[in-house]
C-alpha cells in the first residue's frame, strides 16, 4: 500500500491539475446509446450481471434520467487513493439527485453499499415506513423525504471527524462519527443502489457524484438543488459567512478568488446569485465591484475575471433591505453560477456564503463571528457584540466559559448597551490559556452570554453562545517536528501535499500566494 500511495503522491507533484481534481465521477444518464457513461474524465458505471435500468424522465423536460430497483445496481470504480490515515478511501463525497415512485414508498431504499461484493447491508437508505436518511450506525435524519419529489441527496465523509448528510444544500444529519477504516471506508470500488438482501427498491436517479474529499458545508450549500451544474471547487471565497444589519447601510464585504494553477484560456462568467433554497433574497442588495449603488433587492450581479486578473480577488458587497416589518434573525446566502468556453472552469464550484440578517425591528444579541480560534501561547483574538432593535432601559451582557474556565482568558467579562449606543459593537477579547497539557492537536470550549434588563423584549432572549477552537501548542516532549505543515503531531501524507502545493504556487514568479511551508 506505501508503494501505490507515494507513486499517486509523485504523479500529484508532476501534475498540478491533479491537485485540483476533487471530482472523480459524474453521471448524469443523458446519452440515450450508453446510459451510464461518464461526463469526467473518471470511469463509466457498470450494470451488476443480471441487472436491469432503463431510461426514465428528468427532474424537467430537458433530463433524462435511469430507473433502477431490487437485484440491481451500479458498479463505481472511483480511483481514490487511501486517504484520511487509513489504507482505505476515508475522505469522500457522493452526491444524488434523486426521487423514489410511490410504490416504493414504505420500503427501504438504499444509496450506496461500501462491501465490494455486496455480502452485507447497505450503508445508506431511505428508512422504511419514515422516509428518513440514515442507517442505524450513524443515525436517521429527523426530517424526511416524500415520493414524486426530486432531491438532491449528498453524504459528506471524514471518518474520524464527520458524517454528514445534506438534502438540497441543508444539512439534515450530523451522523455518529466513523473510524477510520471502518465499514464507512470505501474499497477501490463502491456500489451504487446496492443491498444484499433486497432492502433496494426503485429509485429514479438523475445524477450521481464522488469526490476525493468532503466538501464542506458551504461546498455543498454552492452546489445548490437538482439540475444545478456540478464540477470542480475552481474559486474560493475569504470567508463563509457574513453578518448585516438592517440599520446600517454600509456594504459588509466578502471577496471572490479563481483558484488552481492554470491560466483560463477564456473570460471567466461568475453570476453571484441571492436566489437559494434559503430565500430571503428580497431582504437583500449586493454592490458590484467599483460600483457605488447596489443593485436592486433579490438581483444578481456578474464577476467576470480574465486571463490577465483572474488570480485576483473581486469584492462583493452586501447590503440589508431596511424595511419596517417585524422579521427576526434570518438566513440567507449567495451562490456562485460559473460559465466559461474553457472547459476547465466552466459549470465549477465556488463554495457560496451564508448570509446572517440582522433585523432592527426585533431585540436581539448579534454576535460575530460565531466561531474564534486561538492558540496556546500565540495572540489574542476579538469577536463584537451588538443589539438588535432598540432597548428601553440598560441591557447588560454577562459573558462566562461554564465547561471549564481555565481555558481561556475573556475580557471584559461584562458588557453594558444603553439606548443610545445600542447600535455601536463592542468588542470582546479571547486569549488562550498557556498551560502544559497536552488535549490533543485542537480542543474547545464555549462562551455564554447571558442577557439581563428592564426592557421585557431583551430580557426574555436566551442564553446565545459562541464556539472557541483552542490549537494546542504542546506535541509530546519533543514539540512539533519542523516537517509537520499543518501542525497535527504527525507527518504524513497531508504535510506533503502542503508542501506540493506550495511548490506549485511557487512555480509561478512574483505570486502572491508563494510562501514557505517551513
Amino acid at each position: 500500500m506505501k508503494k501505490i500511495l507515494i507513486c499517486l503522491f509523485a504523479f500529484g507533484v508532476l501534475s498540478p491539475v491533479s491537485l485540483y481534481a476533487e471530482l472523480r465521477g459524474l453521471w448524469e444518464f443523458n446519452d440515450p446509446n450508453n446510459l451510464i457513461s461518464t461526463d469526467t474524465d473518471g470511469l463509466p458505471l457498470t450494470l451488476n450481471s443480471g441487472g436491469v435500468h432503463a431510461e426514465v424522465a428528468g427532474f424537467d423536460a430537458g433530463d433524462r434520467a435511469v430507473k433502477i430497483g431490487v437485484g440491481s445496481y451500479y458498479i463505481c470504480q472511483h480511483g481514490i487513493a487511501p486517504n484520511g490515515g487509513g489504507e482505505y478511501v476515508n475522505e469522500f463525497t457522493l452526491l444524488f439527485d434523486v426521487k423514489y415512485p410511490t410504490s416504493s414508498s414504505g420500503r427501504w431504499m438504499c444509496f450506496y453499499q461500501t462491501n465490494a461484493n455486496n455480502g452485507n447491508d447497505g450503508d445508506f437508505f431511505v428508512q422504511s415506513g419514515t422516509g428518513r436518511l440514515g442507517v442505524a450506525a450513524t443515525g436517521y435524519s429527523t426530517l424526511n423525504t416524500k415520493a414524486d419529489i426530486w432531491y438532491r441527496v449528498v453524504v459528506s465523509v471524514d471518518n474520524g471527524s464527520f458524517y454528514r448528510i445534506y438534502v438540497d444544500g441543508e444539512l439534515w444529519l450530523q451522523g455518529a462519527v466513523q473510524p477510520v477504516d471502518g465499514r464507512f471506508s470505501l474499497d477501490p470500488k463502491v456500489l451504487l443502489f446496492a443491498d444484499e438482501d433486497g432492502e433496494d427498491a426503485e429509485m429514479h436517479v438523475s445524477t450521481a457524484a464522488i469526490w476525493d474529499k468532503p466538501l464542506s458545508d458551504n461546498e455543498v450549500f454552492g452546489l445548490g438543488k437538482v439540475g444545478d451544474p456540478i464540477g470542480d471547487t475552481i474559486g474560493a471565497t475569504d470567508i463563509s459567512e457574513v453578518s448585516v444589519f438592517e440599520k446600517n447601510p454600509t456594504a459588509q464585504n466578502f471577496q471572490v478568488q479563481l483558484t488552481g494553477t492554470q491560466t483560463p484560456t477564456a473570460n471567466v462568467s461568475v453570476q453571484v446569485d441571492l436566489n437559494t433554497i434559503l430565500g430571503h433574497a428580497e431582504d437583500l442588495r449586493l454592490l458590484a465591484p467599483g460600483q457605488t449603488q447596489p443593485a436592486p433587492a433579490g438581483q444578481p450581479i456578474t464577476l467576470t475575471f480574465t486571463p490577465a486578473n483572474w488570480q485576483t480577488p473581486q469584492t462583493v458587497g452586501v447590503v440589508a433591505v431596511n424595511d419596517t416589518q417585524q422579521e427576526g434573525k434570518e438566513t440567507a446566502g449567495v451562490r456562485f453560477l460559473v460559465t466559461s468556453v474553457d472547459g476547465q472552469f466552466n459549470h465549477g464550484l465556488i463554495p457560496g456564503v451564508k448570509i446572517i440578517i440582522f433585523d432592527d425591528e426585533s431585540a436581539d444579541l448579534a454576535i460575530t463571528p460565531d466561531k474564534v480560534t486561538v492558540i496556546e501561547g500565540g495572540p489574542a483574538v476579538q469577536y463584537s457584540v451588538v443589539l438588535t432593535g432598540t432597548p428601553t432601559a440598560p441591557v447588560t451582557v454577562t459573558i462566562t466559559e461554564p465547561a471549564d474556565p481555565n481555558r481561556v482568558v475573556i475580557n471584559p467579562l461584562q458588557l453594558t448597551f444603553t439606548p443610545a449606543n445600542a447600535a455601536t459593537p463592542q468588542f470582546v477579547t479571547v486569549t488562550a490559556i498557556d498551560d502544559s497539557v497536552l488535549r490533543g492537536t485542537t480542543y474547545t470550549t464555549s462562551l455564554e452570554h447571558k442577557v439581563t434588563s428592564n426592557d421585557f423584549n431583551f430580557a426574555i432572549l436566551p442564553v446565545t453562545t459562541i464556539q472557541v477552537v483552542i490549537q494546542d501548542n504542546e506535541c509530546g516532549a519533543w514539540g512539533f517536528l519542523p516537517a509537520d505543515l499543518n501542525r497535527d503531531c504527525r507527518v504524513d501524507l497531508n504535510d506533503f501535499a502542503i508542501m506540493a502545493d506550495t511548490w506549485l504556487k511557487c512555480t509561478q514568479p512574483f505570486s502572491a500566494e508563494c510562501k514557505s511551508s517551513l
